[in-house]
């Protein structure tokens, strides 16, 4: 029984197989770890940590559905798991209740034939976050983003609402960006988008192209860049200051920024139907 692997070590299903699991009972560390399969379950129940980086991507992407990992509590490299780039195929679960710290980039990528969601109630840190497909994903302890944090929301299936939440996330080093793009905005609803103990990144970018987010909370954060919002409710409690904030929304609208103290350039798109209901700056002396 393989239960250590100390040099890179490549594990392979077999194209065709008619398991429905791809089980590897006994592996409890590896140097690094590649994983290629189609059957539907991936499951490595011992697996506790993997040196460098731990990949897992798909020979034949259309029997793929999910991938357990329920002792994985560290990855000394980047974690990098999921569908191809074009969303197909059906890889829609990952399973990590245990994994605490990536030490490189975690990557997650869904099927976009599917919408469901996604907790990973131990994820504390990684360099560059990044979410793509259709994921609804919980993340209650990640902490800090010393790269990027993208998170992009497609799907195939029609009148899907989504709610994002990084409850103890503070920092994020690089841009926060989070993304509806094309045709996705007619089947996407992002109801709301709260972080509530952000108080840095370096910049922020929500894009929802012709159906705005509804509600946006971010009401630790301190300083930013840039803001460029499509949401038809902003609110930024201790923002003190930016070079630039753009906000385009879709209905009757609220913005709030009581501590504002400096803006460089405000910028205000109404849509066909838009009446912004209040701007509240009250601290800006030159309006």
């Amino acid at each position: 029984h393989l239960r250590e692997a100390q040099a890179r070590l490549r594990l392979n299903s077999k194209i065709g197989t008619a398991k429905r699991e791809f089980l590897v009972p006994w592996l409890g560390f590896a140097h690094e770890l590649s994983v290629s399969h189609n059957t539907p379950n991936t499951i490595l129940p011992r697996l506790r940590t993997v040196e460098n980086d731990f990949v897992s991507l798909n020979l034949n992407s259309s029997g793929v559905e999910a991938l357990t990992l329920p002792q994985l509590t560290s990855v000394g490299g980047d974690f990098r798991v999921g569908a191809p780039g074009n969303g197909s195929g059906e890889f829609r679960k990952l399973n990590i209740p245990r994994l605490k710290t990536v030490g490189g980039d975690f990557i997650a990528s869904f099927s976009w034939h599917f919408f469901e969601a996604q907790n990973w109630p131990s994820l504390e840190r990684a360099d560059n976050f990044v979410v793509v497909g259709g994921a609804e994903a919980t993340v209650d302890r990640l902490k800090e983003v010393t790269g990027l944090f993208t998170y992009t929301l497609r799907t195939n299936l029609n009148d899907q609402k989504a709610k994002i939440s990084f409850a103890s996330l503070e920092a994020i080093r690089g841009k926060l960006t989070i993304q509806v793009p094309g045709t996705n905005t007619e089947r996407i609803t992002v109801e709301e988008i709260n972080f509530p103990k952000l108080t840095f990144t370096e910049s922020i970018d929500l894009d929802s192209d012709d159906n705005p987010m509804e509600l946006v909370k971010m009401p630790a954060l301190l300083n930013t860049n840039y803001i460029i919002a499509d949401a038809n409710s902003l609110t930024l409690d201790q923002l003190q200051s930016a070079q630039f904030i753009r906000i385009w929304a879709s209905e009757e609208s609220i913005h709030y920024m009581p501590e504002v103290t400096q803006i460089d350039d405000l910028v205000i798109i109404e849509g066909r139907v838009t009446l912004i209901q209040e701007i509240n700056l009250p601290k800006i002396e030159n309006k």
